[in-house]
């Protein structure tokens, strides 16, 4: 991957394109991770998806976390489900302490970096089962594409 510094494995435009339900499949079901072992055997840093605050999220944050550092990520954005779909710094600062929500973030994936291996696939069972859980529902519902925050979007 010459010329390549850096990758962001983006799970909105993955899952559209691979015409899922839910974001987050393309992390269940094995795609992200034949993808991370990729760019760790290549040794380039990646990173995955978008992270809500810690406690939200349909996936919670402390979960995709999890999988961050199962997979050896080393990089996240914060969704819009994080600021709320703010337009602007001054929108953010009003209705969060920003500093705080990143650190919570911070000391989640910190503490899941020094789980042991057994713990984080025990963690990836949860996110696959959560997963499957949203993906059944939104099958039954005749939904389309759902989003990280519940929104169905066609």
């Amino acid at each position: 991957m010459r010329g390549v510094d850096e990758v962001h494995i983006g799970l909105n435009d993955l899952h559209l394109e691979m015409k899922c339900r839910f974001m987050f499949q393309p992390l269940a079901d094995g795609h992200v991770d034949r993808m991370a072992a990729l760019l760790r055997d290549a040794q380039i840093p990646f990173g995955i998806g978008g992270v809500a605050r810690v406690g939200e999220g349909l996936l919670p944050a402390e979960l995709l976390l999890a999988e961050h550092a199962r997979l050896g990520s080393t990089a996240a954005i914060l969704s819009r489900t994080f600021h709320r779909q703010a337009r602007s710094v001054h929108e953010i600062e009003a209705q969060m302490d920003f500093s705080d929500e990143v650190r919570k973030l911070r000391e989640a994936y910190r503490a899941h970096c020094a789980a042991e291996p057994a713990v984080l696939e025990s963690q990836h069972a949860r996110v696959r089962a959560i997963v499957e859980q949203i993906v059944a529902k939104a099958a039954a519902t005749g939904s389309g594409n759902t989003t990280a925050t519940g929104n169905a979007n066609g």
